[in-house]
């Protein structure tokens, strides 16, 4: 298989960066996925998609197929991919794929095959570069999200985290004070560093303030340890 994809640094403020196993299947997902629209047994299969299964996925990444399940679910959740499953296969489609893969130029590789990008298959399409798409990213516009979009981000990421055991109006106050904080610094965080994609820096400040709850009760837990000796 030839071609290649553009990976920006960016993927390095991804909340799931650290966790390995997340970063493989989204780059092996990238790198699978359609280049130009197909069909396959009566489906179209559209740039920047790819027909795939669990089991498959699992055999070429070396991933076990539980963890590509959780993976799958938090790649849905964040907005990198979305899944329509059939009872034959599932369609993954890779939601902002122009932004690793763009046109193609006239000095990059032809594909060698139209068949649609067929994880069961070794010889899926090439992709293509875009010499020109880092620089119609940077000039795409961030738009600001409003509360109610914020607040039910918070709401459907804690239903899926928690299931039964959510408190509403805690989670209610949570994205409350994500959209207060960022708002009133203009969507710049305290790096200095301006938000680009709020779910993704959203999703990084839950994560950073559970952990921060957690070591918090973990401190009182020792000091009430320490003052019953």
């Amino acid at each position: 298989m030839e071609g290649w994809i553009k990976m920006f640094r960016k993927i390095m403020e991804w909340e799931w960066y650290t966790d390995s196993h997340m970063v493989h299947l989204l780059q092996h997902l990238i790198l699978s996925a359609n280049h130009k629209i197909n069909n396959y047994q009566g489906s179209e299969v559209k740039r920047g998609q790819l027909i795939t299964g669990r089991k498959k996925l699992s055999e070429k990444t070396g991933i076990s197929e539980r963890t590509i399940r959780t993976c799958l679910s938090r790649l849905q959740e964040t907005g990198e991919i979305s899944i329509k499953a059939t009872n034959k296969f599932s369609l993954i489609t890779i939601c902002n794929y122009e932004t690793y893969q763009g046109v193609s130029s006239q000095n990059d590789p032809q594909p060698t095959s139209n068949r649609p990008a067929i994880d069961q298959q070794p010889t899926t399409n090439n992709n293509d570069k875009n010499n020109n798409n880092e620089e119609e990213e940077e000039k795409k516009k961030f738009a600001p999200p409003d509360f109610p979009e914020i607040k039910n981000y918070f709401i459907e990421r804690a239903k899926k985290e928690f299931r039964s055991s959510v408190d509403v109006s805690s989670v209610i106050n949570e994205a409350k004070l994500y959209f207060d904080v960022r708002s009133n610094n203009k969507w710049i965080k305290a790096n200095g560093k301006k938000v680009k994609n709020w779910k993704n820096d959203a999703g990084q400040w839950i994560l950073s303030k559970r952990k921060n709850l957690i070591s918090y009760k973990h401190n009182e837990k020792k000091k009430l340890s320490m003052a019953d000796k």
